[in-house]
C-alpha cells in the first residue's frame, strides 16, 4: 500500500505536493531521531520531494533526465489544465 503511494508520487504525479503535509510532530520526531542516532545529515521532506532530490544528489544525470523529460512536461500540463479550469470560474 505505501509503495503504491510512493510510486503514485513520484512517478504517475497523481498527489499534489501539498496534498498531505508534514506534520510539525512528525517532523520533530524524525530530527529527535537523527539527533539521537548521531547522523551527519537527515533529509526530512515529503515524497515525491525526498526522492527526486535523492535521486539527483546520487545519480545527476539520471536526476536531470527524470526531471527535464517527465516531471517538468507533467508539471506544465497540470500548470495549463489549472489555469484552463481558473478561467472558467
Amino acid at each position: 500500500m505505501v509503495s503504491t503511494i510512493v510510486i503514485n508520487r513520484v512517478f504517475l504525479l497523481t498527489h499534489s505536493f501539498h496534498q498531505i503535509p508534514m506534520s510539525t510532530e512528525r517532523c520533530s520526531e524524525l530530527t529527535i531521531k537523527g539527533l539521537y542516532h548521531n547522523f551527519d545529515e537527515l533529509w526530512i521532506a515529503e515524497q515525491p520531494i525526498l526522492a527526486i532530490a535523492y535521486i539527483h544528489e546520487h545519480f545527476p544525470r539520471i536526476g536531470r533526465t527524470f526531471i527535464s523529460k517527465l516531471i517538468a512536461k507533467k508539471r506544465l500540463e497540470n500548470y495549463y489544465e489549472f489555469l484552463k479550469k481558473k478561467a472558467i470560474h
